[in-house]
């Protein structure tokens, strides 16, 4: 709110940016609220007011409907708190819990230990950690120099 109002007092330093900045109009006509006896009529019929059943009366009178319910404030109020609190309390705080607690269904805690034995086991025996051979020479089937004549090799 104080940086709002230092960004308008500010533009009282720039005279340029001030003229862009629409006036008010100053052509206005001023209203006189005194009695005029001049002005007044008279009514004919006399006005019928309707009648108001017992409801309505009870009824608040500035009730805005939630959109649950249009007639009755109290089943409207229950049900739109009731879904809120569901949808907010219920759905997030569940949801979280859910998401929180839910198993390992990836097997990520499996793969990190799995992976923990395999380099003790091969510390153990005194094998590297990464094998060379790990697919057998002898099973790569390679292309001939003849067959990569025309073809690019990127290394």
């Amino acid at each position: 709110m104080a940086s709002s109002m230092m960004l308008i007092f500010r533009l009282n330093r720039f005279p340029a940016l001030c003229r862009n900045i629409p006036q008010c109009s100053q052509n206005y006509r001023a209203i006189s609220t005194s009695n005029k006896s001049k002005d007044t009529s008279v009514a004919v019929d006399p006005i019928v007011k309707p009648k108001v059943s017992e409801e309505k009366i009870l009824q608040k009178k500035d009730w805005v409907s939630y959109g649950y319910d249009y007639t009755n404030e109290t089943q409207d109020r229950i049900a739109a708190h009731l879904t809120w609190f569901g949808g907010l309390s219920l759905a997030l705080i569940g949801g979280s819990f859910l998401v929180r607690y839910m198993p390992d269904y990836r097997m990520k805690d499996w793969a990190v230990r799995e992976a923990f034995l395999e380099i003790h086991r091969r510390e153990t025996n005194g094998l590297p950690l990464i094998d060379e051979d790990l697919i057998p020479r002898d099973k790569i089937i390679l292309p001939t120099e003849e067959e990569l004549v025309d073809t690019e090799v990127i290394i």
